[in-house]
């Protein structure tokens, strides 16, 4: 299954423990439930329709990723608006159509996308757009928590070949969809993602910050001062702002250089 948390089994639903849906809470995977009906959103393969939370499956794990896109865990595809008939039933499409509307925002438990429409439910139960109402939406993983707490932040490449560009969510790559950084296609077992949607297409790529990079090996990603054992990191290319420079920074468990001391400005140099 594309995109799935490692150890899921598509065929047991008992592998949907409240240990699971935590564990997936953190990497920004959630089951979003009507907070007035109790049940939660499913992508069928042509609507979405509101069923049992308590019967959970691929198909109702969402995930925030790049340009307000919501993507569906089981359908590998996103939320889509379709301008032409907006109150019909909303449905997934390809995650760079250009077809339909797949920006979406999240306020006060409401999702709503353009020209006023947000994301309801119909009376037989099937998920559409419209303007006449507002509904509320929960995270069903967090018992009743803010499915806002989940949007996408920009994760900016380490060298590759796109000057810091962040990564593109979900993003093409051997037929599969991916919401995620991935090891696949590395035998240095790096993490990586494109900054594109088609990683075949366009060929954009870079690394993914990593936090445990600096402490399995400095050689790909890192340089190694021999005399202080301090690994550096050299980004010379990059186009990152010093605020997106030191988000990334952080994220891989270091900080940006200040240099202090006479030794380590020579090793810089």
């Amino acid at each position: 299954m594309l995109g799935a948390p490692r150890g899921y089994d598509e065929d047991v639903a008992a592998a949907f423990t409240p240990e699971r849906l935590l564990e997936w809470r953190d990497k920004g995977i959630f089951i979003i439930q009507s907070e007035s009906l109790k049940e939660c959103i499913q992508a069928g393969k042509s609507v979405l329709t509101l069923e049992n939370c308590k019967q959970a499956n691929k198909h109702m794990l969402w995930k925030w990723v790049s340009n307000h896109g919501l993507f569906n865990i089981g359908g590998s595809g996103c939320l889509g608006l379709n301008f032409s008939a907006p109150e019909q039933p909303l449905s997934l499409y390809e995650c760079d159509s250009t077809l339909v509307s797949l920006r979406w925002r999240c306020n006060r438990k409401m999702i709503t996308g353009p020209l006023q429409y947000s994301v309801q439910v119909a009376h037989d139960n099937t998920v559409v757009a419209s303007r006449k109402y507002f509904h509320k939406w929960i995270s069903y993983v967090s018992g009743g928590g803010d499915i806002c707490e989940y949007l996408h932040k920009d994760l900016h490449t380490i060298k590759g070949n796109t000057h810091g560009m962040p990564c593109v969510f979900p993003f093409q790559y051997n037929h599969q969809w991916h919401h995620e950084c991935t090891r696949e296609g590395r035998e240095d077992d790096l993490l990586w993602c494109a900054t594109t949607s088609r990683y075949e297409r366009d060929e954009k790529w870079g690394f993914c910050p990593d936090p445990t990079s600096a402490e399995v090996s400095c050689d790909t990603i890192w340089e190694k001062d021999l005399n202080s054992h301090i690994c550096y990191q050299f980004n010379l290319l990059s186009s990152l702002s010093w605020s997106e420079a030191h988000s990334s920074c952080q994220m891989q468990g270091g900080a940006l250089l200040s240099i202090t001391d006479e030794t380590e400005e020579n090793f810089i140099r």
